[in-house]
């Protein structure tokens, strides 16, 4: 109930945001689970994390993770000005090793490279249409965002280094939306992990996430209809699925926004229990 809470209040934020991009500070939505990210961290988990981390009821300190797994952040602001209103808001992160790390540099690329193009297409395909539209209402009412500065480190140790990305993305309709992507390495190698590098059997999986669904039904409104066909595109990888490590040696997915439930109950973690991993 309170995730559910949450996501409505940051709905309902972003829905009265005028002319600038803001991140709703005190309903930061970041994934819980570590404070130092290393192989000791046990604390702060969520009530709920026998299920998954829960992705929305937590107070987590984005800027301390990314301290102390020795990665810093820098924001560019690549936002369109004209007239004095800001008309698109784009920001996305460069993250860099500050130990010098190769393997981790190596892998924090990947991560820059995705999300500086993700930036680049939401300008390339929002720039005209708003330029156009613009003539007619003025552009002070014109304000689209992209913004994917949330960055949390959720595991950093002698194993892995896994990073949750936050995307929030506003196009001016009835809320915005946000879409979280997961980065998983193997830090003595630099090497980004897929699904199949970390689960063990694709009809084991699939069952589980079927039961899983089922028993959450009533709980979190599972769309009875759909949520097998998203699964089966997830688990063949029609579709990416999204995962990351966290806490010790914990490993969840996550279900996006609509894709098994509505809008207002939020994107979903189901924490993957150790037999069904490599």
């Amino acid at each position: 109930m309170m995730r559910k809470i949450i996501v409505l209040i940051i709905a309902i934020s972003f829905t009265l945001q005028s002319y600038a991009c803001k991140t709703v500070k005190n309903n930061e939505t970041s994934i819980a689970a570590i404070d130092n990210v290393t192989e000791n961290a046990t604390e702060n988990l969520t009530e709920n994390a026998e299920d998954g981390v829960d992705l929305y009821d937590v107070d987590a300190d984005n800027a301390k993770s990314r301290k102390d797994a020795g990665i810093k952040e820098e924001k560019i602001d690549s936002s369109l000005v004209e007239d004095g209103y800001t008309y698109i808001d784009i920001k996305y992160p460069v993250l860099t090793s500050t130990k010098g790390e190769e393997n981790i540099q190596t892998a924090l690329d990947v991560v820059n490279d995705d999300l500086k193009k993700a930036a680049e297409k939401f300008y390339g395909d929002n720039k005209d249409t708003v330029k156009t539209d613009k003539e007619e209402t003025g552009i002070e009412n014109y304000h689209l965002s992209h913004d994917s500065t949330d960055v949390y480190v959720t595991r950093r140790d002698d194993k892995h280094l896994s990073i949750r990305v936050f995307t929030y993305e506003d196009y001016m309709g009835a809320h915005p939306i946000y879409y979280i992507s997961g980065y998983n390495f193997d830090v003595n190698t630099g090497k980004k992990l897929n699904l199949y590098d970390v689960i063990k059997d694709k009809e084991e999986f699939r069952k589980y996430l079927y039961k899983w669904c089922e028993e959450h039904s009533e709980e979190d409104m599972i769309f009875e209809e759909e949520y097998k066909e998203t699964i089966d595109n997830y688990v063949d990888e029609k579709s990416d699925l999204q995962f990351f490590f966290y806490d010790i040696d914990k490993l969840c997915v996550i279900f996006q926004i609509y894709d098994i439930a509505p809008y207002a109950v939020g994107a979903i973690s189901v924490e993957i229990p150790k037999e069904l991993r490599k």
